[in-house]
């Protein structure tokens, strides 16, 4: 309790006397090129695909904005995962989540084209919500959003999120995917393929669950490797990864242009999905307040994608 409470102390101090600096973050963290690829390096198949999405201001402000990760906080994740069986997840959410970015409204505007003329996009799944931080910019577009998160604790949380206007963002929080088929405009799997033992089962199941025209928002981060939180803390190899993508002990990480060129070819084709587009975003975290950079950074490839039998319409049509 004395050691929360002097950490507790800590993080006031460093609220009052430590402002973040967007422009000098952006700096650091060398922002501007995990949007970019080198579009000539490409697979040949894969270039047309390229759609480039830019630094904006929501990012900006995200960064302006968020705080440190509190030392109490961090200290107590991790005792919750190391000493009392919470899998990451939960203990993550038991503090009280961690405001993660990924794609802006802006973005997700730019990777889903304009509005169909005469069609309302409606309904949204966002597989693996976590703590809904990157939900909330599907709210801007959709109006019925169902979020499908595995963690119970987290699940507490994603019922707690509000939209700007004050609405539960959730319509609905589920644990399972839906029996009901095709019921979605869009489905969302951010980051989720290879923190789950079986990606290939799911890829295939959500097929079922889109709309004749609708489309998967992909998001895998760049340099694979796949672990999956253990309900009782730590992590385990999955039984199924996605063989073309993994690397041998000691292997350097692929280029992003190599990586891109695998997801399409080797595994989102093969497994019935015709891409329309790739791009590439930061995915950012926040650290604690000691750390020497505040926020970590790592690279997401994105995908828009349609099932084989829905391709006739392109989804990124002038």
């Amino acid at each position: 309790m004395c050691a929360l409470c002097a950490l507790w102390f800590v993080d006031l101090f460093i609220a009052l006397y430590r402002s973040p600096s967007s422009e000098q973050t952006i700096k650091d963290l060398w922002l501007e090129s995990s949007y970019r690829l080198n579009e000539e390096t490409l697979d040949p198949l894969v270039r047309p695909l390229w759609l480039p999405l830019d630094l904006d201001t929501e990012t900006v402000q995200y960064l302006s904005h968020t705080r440190p990760i509190p030392l109490y906080a961090h200290w107590l994740r991790k005792q919750l995962a190391l000493h009392f069986t919470f899998s990451q997840w939960d203990a993550q959410a038991i503090v009280g989540g961690n405001p993660l970015h990924v794609l802006t409204s802006a973005h997700i505007d730019k990777l889903l084209g304009p509005k169909r003329q005469g069609k309302e996009e409606f309904r949204i799944l966002d597989v693996g919500a976590g703590d809904g931080h990157v939900t909330q910019h599907f709210s801007v577009r959709f109006h019925h959003i169902t979020c499908m998160e595995s963690s119970y604790w987290t699940r507490r949380l994603l019922k707690k999120r509000r939209r700007p206007n004050g609405e539960s963002l959730c319509n609905e929080v589920i644990d399972k995917l839906p029996d009901r088929a095709e019921q979605f405009d869009v489905i969302s799997m951010l980051n989720v393929l290879d923190r789950i033992h079986e990606p290939a089962s799911l890829l295939a199941k959500v097929k079922s669950l889109l709309k004749k025209d609708g489309r998967l928002i992909l998001a895998q981060v760049h340099g694979y490797r796949p672990t999956v939180a253990r309900a009782s803390g730590g992590w385990e190899k999955p039984r199924e990864p996605f063989p073309p993508l993994l690397r041998d002990q000691g292997q350097p990480k692929r280029k992003k242009e190599d990586e891109v060129s695998l997801w399409v070819t080797k595994v989102l084709r093969p497994h019935g999905w015709l891409v329309q587009s790739v791009s590439c975003v930061p995915y950012l975290a926040p650290r604690h307040a000691f750390a020497p950079k505040k926020f970590s950074k790592i690279v997401d490839l994105i995908f828009v994608a349609k099932p084989e039998q829905h391709a006739e319409w392109t989804a990124i049509d002038a």
